[in-house]
């Protein structure tokens, strides 16, 4: 495809167009976060920033999960080559498994477990608002691992609790009406 797809979600967003009643696209407000293109200034460092936080991140969290295994230096030299081969995954699709697989491991950092419930729903709610084919996936892997992770009732009421809100605000930030 060309980038007109993405010029347009650029545009959207530039010329204040709601989605709902002005636009409807697969997707959404924040959709323009997928793809850093320099259409607007603003809105261009915003989603740059966006995406190199997301491949920071992912390149994080696999030296995290393969360094328990095989050690900081070949964990390193893997996901240089795994990040460099595999360009096309979709990034936040693998930090939020990659997450769910460091809250179920037996040895977990004590705070992975807050960490998603806050922060995985905080997540969830940018990606549901960004792309409507990964965003549910990654609340339901998020929403599996608290469930597999034996989390308290109000952990998870927390969790849809904190991901219900963000998405309001987060969907009313990007223009948004009720």
């Amino acid at each position: 495809l060309d980038a007109s797809w993405g010029a347009g979600l650029y545009m959207a967003i530039h010329d204040g167009l709601r989605f709902g009643p002005d636009i409807v696209y697969t997707y959404g407000p924040l959709g323009f976060l997928f793809s850093p293109v320099l259409w607007f200034d603003g809105l261009a460092v915003v989603s740059f920033l966006y995406a190199v936080a997301i491949w920071v991140a992912l390149a994080t969290a696999l030296v995290w999960s393969i360094r328990r295994n095989l050690g900081a230096i070949a964990a390193v030299l893997i996901a240089f080559v795994v990040l460099a081969l595999f360009t096309a995954v979709e990034a936040a699709l693998a930090i939020s498994v990659i997450w769910a697989y460091a809250v179920l491991v037996p040895d977990r950092p004590r705070w992975a477990l807050e960490a998603l419930v806050v922060g995985g729903a905080i997540f969830a709610a940018i990606e549901i608002l960004i792309k409507l084919s990964t965003g549910p996936v990654i609340l339901a892997v998020m929403g599996l691992a608290l469930i597999g992770a034996r989390a308290r009732l109000w952990r998870i009421g927390l969790f849809a609790g904190v991901f219900a809100v963000a998405t309001v605000v987060l969907w009313l930030i990007s223009g948004g009406s009720i």
